[in-house]
């Protein structure tokens, strides 16, 4: 049998762009709206465009400042950088040719933000094409892969974190 859902622990969330504008306009937003989540997407070709350079500034304010409100934070991280995706012709809107890159990526992301995000949605749209350009194609069990990696890395940093498979496009 299954209890109930702990007292305070559902929410409403909004997906919002607050690396773009003044993160603290996008927060008093969401305040104002009631919510306590918001997604963030995080694409990890803008902050690792460079093989070993970081730019987290790209994500510190809303990040910051949303936990300073007391929302909680759920990142979409997603797309890879060109450097990451050599050998399966660049681009970006892909997996990496290594998946263990990806988790490490999201290691250093969890250990910088320990404590400021709650959950981590892993990839966003991976049955459509588009989005999972991938020499072998659309397979989910390569998506799973991903997937078991990242759960792996993000868990052994920070069990608190709820890891949420990538969302499907109808």
């Amino acid at each position: 049998s299954v209890g109930p859902f702990p007292q305070g622990a559902f929410g409403y969330g909004i997906q919002v762009q607050g690396s773009v504008g003044d993160p603290r306009q996008t927060v008093e937003s969401v305040k104002k709206l009631g919510m306590n989540w918001i997604k963030q997407q995080v694409r990890w070709e803008h902050i690792e465009p460079t093989q070993g350079t970081l730019h987290w500034e790209v994500v510190d304010g809303i990040i910051n400042d949303a936990n300073d409100a007391g929302i909680r934070v759920m990142l979409s991280v997603v797309t890879t950088p060109a450097w990451a995706r050599a050998a399966s012709g660049g681009g970006t809107h892909g997996p990496p040719d290594n998946y263990e890159a990806f988790g490490l990526f999201l290691g250093q992301m969890v250990d910088r933000y320990r404590g400021k995000v709650h959950a981590i949605e892993v990839w966003n749209e991976q049955n459509l094409d588009r989005e999972w350009q991938s020499p072998g194609g659309l397979v989910a069990a390569d998506y799973i892969r991903l997937l078991q990696i990242a759960h792996r890395e993000i868990k052994a940093r920070d069990p608190s974190i709820i890891v949420i498979s990538g969302a499907l496009s109808p």
